[in-house]
């Protein structure tokens, strides 16, 4: 059963580099167009397995997104874990140092720091711990975020998005707290 999975992660990660021609992909294989508008060029970015305690479901950024693309999104069971939602993308033609710059003139999130350069479970990661806008202006209701990325091929990175529960300032989750989650997340990506 292993080899045969290694066998197809091959032929789809052989096949879209270079050629753009589609594989059907495995379940677990982050898959993103690197092609222009009406243009096909796949790419296997890597493989996420479903960390324990986590439900896992496709994401789709627009609803008429790409439906041989492969993002992911994962739900917490229990409503007491410092990360409660987490979504991982491919993100081509971008390094996660570019994508942090970007994000933070975006004005979505406030950072808390200067981006953390280090390596966890294996991967060296580039994130941002930040706080996302309310959700409600009036009632000052928060989250936590972790916006991580690690680099994989041709100055292209996966993206994951490590959001804690809602909630007021004094009820938000600390960093350390939410790197538990994290580091579990990563031991569960297989980089290309």
């Amino acid at each position: 059963m292993k080899l045969r999975r290694l066998a197809a992660l091959i032929l789809c990660f052989c096949l879209m580099p270079f050629t753009g021609v589609w594989a059907e992909a495995e379940e677990n294989s982050l898959i993103l167009n690197f092609g222009g508008k009406g243009e096909t060029d796949y790419r296997f970015m890597g493989e996420m397995e479903t960390p324990e305690g986590y439900d896992r479901a496709l994401y789709m950024l627009h609803e008429e997104g790409d439906s041989k693309e492969q993002r992911f999104q994962f739900t917490a069971q229990d409503e007491n874990r410092a990360v409660q939602s987490v979504y991982v993308s491919g993100v081509a033609r971008k390094t996660g140092a570019q994508m942090l710059d970007t994000l933070r003139h975006f004005g979505f999130y406030y950072p808390l720091a200067e981006d953390r350069v280090l390596e966890i479970a294996g991967h060296p990661v580039r994130y941002m711990i930040a706080v996302g806008n309310p959700t409600v202006e009036k009632t000052q209701i928060y989250s936590l975020m972790i916006l991580l990325y690690v680099d994989v091929l041709e100055d292209s990175s996966v993206s994951f998005s490590f959001e804690s529960a809602h909630g007021t300032i004094e009820e938000l989750p600390h960093e350390g707290e939410m790197l538990k989650d994290v580091e579990e997340f990563l031991s569960c990506f297989t980089a290309p």
